[in-house]
């Protein structure tokens, strides 16, 4: 049942500490060489640029060879630094 003209509980609408509104976990903002992302819905994955927002589910990949890498700072506050393994 709705209820109209009833006054709405403020307290319902709060947004946590570390939840961003829209949805998002990161955003790239530093990419060298070949970095791609698959999303959650789709089948391949494509080659991102700065300011390319990720959500959840995104799979990130760089090439194994060469200096590609990605730097991710994340809603939460830590930062994710995608590359290669370094060599052994």
């Amino acid at each position: 049942m709705v209820a109209v003209g009833q006054p709405v509980d403020d307290s319902l609408f709060i947004v946590a500490d570390r939840l961003i509104e829209n949805g998002r976990v990161g955003e790239i903002t530093d990419v060298v060489g070949t970095v791609a992302v698959k999303p959650l819905t789709s089948r391949r994955f494509t080659p991102v640029a700065t300011h390319t927002l990720l959500w959840p589910g995104d799979w990130l990949r760089t090439d194994a060879r060469g200096a590609n890498a990605a730097r991710v700072p994340l809603t939460s506050g830590a930062e994710l630094v995608l590359g290669p393994e370094p060599p052994r």
